[in-house]
């Protein structure tokens, strides 16, 4: 028996080994699983990618205009790895990021002192260490990274956020099709309009579109009490992401959007919780029986819950920042304003097409005053409103079941396009709020619509291939590709430098002719396929590849501001004359500048120069502040230059300077002042610097 028994161990002990090892390695495969699904793979590739642009300093800022002023166009810059350089981008290059700069010269203080009078960024997406920047992520990295790679980080966050939240809903919408969601994401990031916008909130504004669509969908299918939480509380922290945008003007449109949007959701899941097989509407009695079931009061408890957290947080903050933001609505510009719809040109709205065009900086813009406003969308949704509203009717006049998310998005754009077009009326545009909008900046939200429409009709909508339909697709696409073509023609007949290249003047009607046969016959793979290479053919250069920020922080001016200003120990005011490029470079410098650019208006600060208040409409704004020398040493004048431009005209040897500590000049060119001493010139080979001190008078 004992030999029996000792047997039986040596079989038994090397069994549990291997079971051990066994389970060990399935654990270890189990923790792994993720790696082996697909729907995962296009998310690890994007974040290998971001990985490695950020540890290698590289953004697409157009910053490396610094160059191209002090150096000279001829001059090849060493920090530019690809791409061209665009000027019009001059809010990003000349405000935004030194802005973002500066705030690390303060530790990211809510009043930054180094511009002008002390500047609250509060309200700009500069980075600021305070409770309102948990809503905020694309500034997390400033504070723990160094600003060369937090700024890297922050560039490309924004890209990574927009792609993974178009991804994540895409793929929520096409029930896994990952490859379909992965391609529709992608455009997403390259339609122009955000291409050409992308230094502005536009990114983070369509990102946090998608990102509360998808929100509120896993909140109306919730399959437990927790889920139901954990989803409300991120609809509630996202919603709170969109609003700390700011940026009311395509904010509003996005919001009306969303509510509807969400409402089709919403009923949707009503009706497939009722069973109902008849119109919606005909079922009235089945809903108001449903919506005191526990499982639909639970989901509308949590989206009181939504609502409650959201508006204390926001009047929080709207008490925190009360004094700023009543300065801000009370400037001359942006102040309070109010519009009117019906203003946008049809033609940027199908002209998208054409924006290969705007890849040359040297080109006509026929479609827009500059680049960034005159780019759009490819707005192939256009021709499915048609479709899709013919199939809609049919479906109701035939008693079926109707779809209200995509009734609610074709009323929701079909409402946009009514009051860019025609407007609306006046009581139903205040009460939507449109009045403190725009219709150029509602380009974004179109764009965002025209991206779900196509994809919801290639994933949800079932149209019958029939000879007939098929008929018509081709009919209905030549008639495009003819009107397209003979558009083309004409532009070039009155701009002949427009698509110079007339091979892809014709090229770009064929492409429609293409995408748009592929979409209404529902080729999935083929019309995304087409429209990728599109998409990046038509914006793939137009933000740089661009490291570090060596020409802000290390230059042989940054250098010598800095020497400069670290003997005073920071405590000089400096001031820049004959340019609108130096202010907020000095400020990311450190030195603390008073023409900076002025986000709220300072009227105590200029109050100073005009007493008596003449020309207080004139500064009384946010601005670029040129200033320039006053032949007479006592008079000041303020002359308003562009809407957020004006010019104080100050001789540099009157005494209110002085008197409000002013201590270096920066001039552009020699001149000689009895108050001034030259101590140190920059040159390069473009332009040089001379920088003054103010010698005390007695």
């Amino acid at each position: 028996m004992v030999r029996h028994l000792l047997k039986y161990a040596e079989i038994q002990i090397p069994l549990v080994d291997v079971h051990t090892k066994s389970f060990e390695k399935v654990g270890s495969m189990h923790r792994l699983a993720f790696l082996f699904k697909r729907e995962y793979w296009f998310p690890m590739l994007l974040l290998g990618v971001f990985t490695v642009l950020v540890s290698l300093q590289i953004h697409g800022s157009s910053l490396g205009m610094y160059w191209w002023y002090f150096q000279g166009p001829d001059q090849p810059d060493p920090s530019l790895l690809y791409g061209t350089l665009r000027p019009i981008r001059s809010d990003e290059y000349r405000v935004s990021t030194p802005w973002i700069i500066a705030q690390s010269q303060v530790n990211f203080a809510e009043k930054n002192r180094l511009l002008g009078d002390g500047q609250s960024l509060v309200l700009t997406d500069s980075p600021i260490y305070n409770w309102e920047a948990i809503f905020e992520p694309q500034n997390w990295s400033f504070f723990f990274l160094p600003v060369k790679y937090a700024f890297a980080f922050r560039w490309w966050f924004r890209a990574l956020l927009l792609v993974l939240a178009a991804y994540i809903l895409f793929l929520e919408m096409s029930n896994g099709k990952w490859y379909l969601a992965a391609m529709a994401a992608l455009s997403i990031l390259l339609m122009p309009v955000v291409q050409w916008w992308y230094s502005t909130t536009f990114v983070e504004i369509a990102a946090y579109f998608f990102l509360l669509l998808y929100c509120f969908m896993r909140m109306v299918n919730y399959q437990s009490a927790w889920r139901l939480l954990f989803w409300a509380l991120a609809l509630s922290y996202f919603s709170l992401c969109f609003a700390s945008l700011l940026y009311v003007p395509s904010l509003i449109p996005a919001v009306i959007c969303l509510v509807l949007m969400m409402l089709g959701i919403l009923i949707n899941h009503l009706r497939k919780e009722i069973g109902a097989s008849v119109p919606f509407f005909g079922q009235m009695q089945n809903i108001r029986r449903e919506l005191v079931s526990s499982r639909i009061k639970v989901l509308f408890l949590a989206f009181a819950l939504v609502l409650i957290v959201d508006a204390l947080t926001l009047a929080i903050f709207v008490i925190d920042n009360h004094a700023l933001i009543n300065n801000v609505t009370h400037s001359a510009y942006p102040g309070n304003s109010r519009t009117v719809g019906g203003n946008l040109n049809p033609l940027l709205l199908l002209g998208g097409f054409f924006d290969i065009a705007l890849l040359n900086n040297e080109a006509p813009i026929p479609l827009g005053p500059n680049q960034s406003e005159a780019s759009s969308f490819f707005a192939l949704s256009i021709f499915l409103l048609p479709v899709l509203s013919f199939t809609t009717i049919k479906s109701y006049l035939k008693k079926e079941p109707l779809d209200y998310f995509l009734i609610f998005l074709l009323f929701s754009y079909i409402l946009l396009l009514v009051w860019s077009f025609i407007d609306l009326p006046d009581l139903l545009r205040k009460f939507l709020l449109l009045n403190y909008s725009s219709t150029s900046r509602a380009i974004i939200v179109f764009g965002l619509l025209n991206h779900i429409l196509i994809f919801y009709y290639l994933t949800q909508v079932r149209i019958k291939q029939s000879f007939g339909f098929v008929t018509f697709t081709l009919i209905y696409s030549i008639a495009i590709f003819c009107s397209y073509y003979f558009w083309i023609t004409s532009l070039k007949s009155v701009v002949p430098n427009f698509l110079s290249n007339w091979g892809i003047g014709i090229w770009v009607p064929l492409a429609i002719l293409v995408m748009l046969i592929s979409l209404l016959l529902q080729k999935k793979l083929v019309f995304w396929v087409i429209f990728i290479v599109f998409s990046w053919v038509s914006t793939f250069s137009v933000n740089p590849l661009y490291r570090g920020l060596r020409i802000i922080l290390s230059s042989e001016l940054s250098e010598a501001i800095r020497n400069i200003n670290d003997a005073d120990q920071g405590r000089s005011l400096w001031i820049t004359y004959d340019n609108q490029i130096l202010a907020n470079y000095l400020a990311a410098n450190g030195a603390h500048v008073l023409n900076s650019t002025q986000y709220s208006p300072q009227n105590e600060l200029w109050g100073k120069f005009d007493p008596s208040g003449k020309y207080m409409q004139v500064y009384n704004r946010y601005a670029h502040i040129v200033v320039t020398a006053s032949p007479d040493i006592e008079k000041i004048d303020f002359l308003l230059v562009e809407g957020d431009v004006f010019n104080m005209v100050v001789n540099p040897c009157n005494p209110k300077l002085q008197e409000l500590g002013v201590t270096y000049y920066v001039f552009t060119s020699r001149v000689e002042y009895s108050c001034l001493q030259r101590i140190r010139t920059a040159k390069f080979k473009n332009m040089a610097f001379y920088i003054f001190r103010r010698i005390p008078s007695h």
